[in-house]
């Protein structure tokens, strides 16, 4: 807050406006940090990479491949039933 205060009085003893932008109020922020801390925020690199365990259960990467082929043989089996009997699914489980 008193580098605020000091830059409102640097400011209207040069004759302008006391009156911070939001700009230069940023700028001011960002040139109170140390060094260290500015370096670091230029990093945007993670420096360590997280191990997650495979999970057992849920929706795993064989699970959704399971449920995909299961879906992909129900779908040809649809299209096999109304191709043979020559009537919808609808009709053929009686719901039309």
């Amino acid at each position: 807050m008193q580098a605020v205060l000091a830059s409102r009085e640097g400011i209207a003893s040069r004759g302008g406006d006391p009156k911070l932008t939001f700009c230069s109020l940023l700028r001011m922020i960002r040139d109170s940090f140390p060094d260290f801390i500015r370096a670091n925020m230029t990093n945007l690199e993670p420096t360590v990479t997280p191990t997650i365990a495979r999970p057992k259960a849920g929706f795993t990467t064989y699970a959704e491949k399971l449920n995909g082929r299961a879906a992909m043989l129900g779908f040809v089996a649809i299209v096999a039933i109304e191709y043979l009997t020559g009537k919808g699914i609808m009709t053929w489980l009686g719901l039309a």
